[in-house]
């Protein structure tokens, strides 16, 4: 297991933002989410100087809530304009892929289906882990659009 060196957490659901909270219907990022985000990162940046971390090692993933946002590529230009760093968009099945490859830094062996739950969306795939050996589906994961903020949004 790699060790953390620290822990941040923001509570911004980029999938909950999307929709309006009277009517439930789809709306661009809003602007405060949009900022909000901008701050974390520059927060995230300052942090990793700290520790040594250098600029061009940070990379940022987004998933399905930046994939569907109706001003995807608005939000994308200007978290590049205020902070200098790219988003670089997941594609769905590696999504799953790299959730696998966290949980099995969990573990020396292992064996069996992994699903990472996110927002707006699930992936499962297959993994086995042998002595710090991962092996996932070569098929990459499969993709339900049905998150834990997905889910809860059609329940109510």
């Amino acid at each position: 297991m790699l060790p953390t060196l620290h822990v941040h957490r923001i509570d911004i659901s980029l999938f909950d933002a999307q929709f309006d909270p009277k009517t439930g219907r789809p709306i661009p990022i809003p602007s405060s989410i949009i900022q909000a985000v901008i701050a974390s990162l520059l927060r995230f940046q300052i942090i990793c100087t700290d520790l040594g971390v250098p600029g061009n090692a940070i990379r940022i993933l987004a998933t399905e809530a930046a994939h569907t946002a109706i001003n995807s590529r608005e939000f994308r230009k200007e978290v590049k304009r205020a902070t200098g760093l790219t988003i670089e968009m997941l594609a769905k099945e590696d999504e799953g892929k790299v959730g696998a490859l966290g949980i099995s830094s969990s573990f020396s062996d292992m064996q069996g289906l992994v699903m990472d739950l996110g927002g707006g969306s699930t992936q499962i795939s297959w993994m086995i882990v042998q002595e710090g050996l991962v092996q996932t589906s070569p098929k990459g994961a499969f993709s339900f659009p049905y998150g834990a903020a997905a889910l809860t949004r059609r329940l109510e």
